[in-house]
């Protein structure tokens, strides 16, 4: 998997947070996104500082990452390179260096900026910038992909009810792909095919959310089911 052909909205989760590594606490703002945790290492907090700005240099650990990411680049860092980040420096800071390449991309970037504009009380969003994502908006339908027991258990937010809800209060047209929520996944790949390639015809592009089970249902649409053509409308995004 190339990870740079998400748009990715970066909620910084999965951070690890064990009470041993306190020494490592950080706190601060990394890419728009307040962050108040424990990071699994000292190389990772010493990253995570030297990001936002809060860090002394050190040039032994300058070196060390420095022997461990040259070579590796934003365009087409994979699962390979997150096992090497992560066995040789730490998971945490596989995280933080995903999250930091990733943004190094125009369309990331966008991406991000709009979550963080809408990560905001309605009051205290700009006109302008509540425009242009309106006008930007309106190119697209947001397919939303389920989770495990989606149906049974609404409760969980596997459905996505809050999100399409919101989405189109704001007059923004969503699609509820509706899966065997406890299907195989060759079953579900199947069905969410099918519904892109319905949507593919109404010139609209379209960006794909997926929780939990959904994920794996998506994966394997856009790697086995659907064609290239129909992926070319795609801007997927897994939550």
């Amino acid at each position: 998997m190339k990870y740079s052909s998400f748009a990715l909205i970066i909620g910084l989760v999965g951070l690890t947070t064990p009470a041993a590594f306190k020494k490592n606490q950080v706190s601060g703002f990394f890419h728009g996104q307040k962050v108040e945790t424990e990071l699994d290492s000292e190389i990772a907090s010493y990253y995570f500082r030297k990001q936002t700005g809060k860090h002394l240099p050190d040039s032994r650990l300058d070196s060390i990452i420095n022997s461990v990411t040259s070579g590796l680049s934003s365009s087409q860092i994979n699962n390979h390179d997150m096992a090497l980040l992560s066995n040789k420096l730490s998971t945490d800071f596989a995280t933080l260096y995903l999250i930091d390449e990733l943004l190094k991309i125009d369309k990331n970037r966008y991406a991000q900026k709009l979550y963080n504009i809408y990560d905001k009380p309605a009051n205290q969003i700009d006109e302008h910038d509540r425009v242009e994502f309106h006008n930007r908006a309106r190119e697209y339908v947001f397919v939303f992909v389920p989770g495990l027991f989606y149906l049974r258990h609404p409760e969980t937010g596997g459905d996505f009810a809050a999100q399409r809800n919101q989405l189109e209060a704001m007059g923004l047209k969503t699609h509820l792909v509706k899966t065997n929520e406890t299907g195989l996944v060759e079953e579900n790949a199947n069905i969410i095919a099918n519904d892109i390639k319905s949507l593919s015809g109404t010139n609209k592009k379209i960006i794909v959310v997926s929780a939990s089970k959904g994920g794996p249902d998506l994966a394997f649409a856009l790697g086995h089911t659907l064609s290239s053509a129909n992926q070319k409308m795609l801007k997927p995004g897994l939550v």
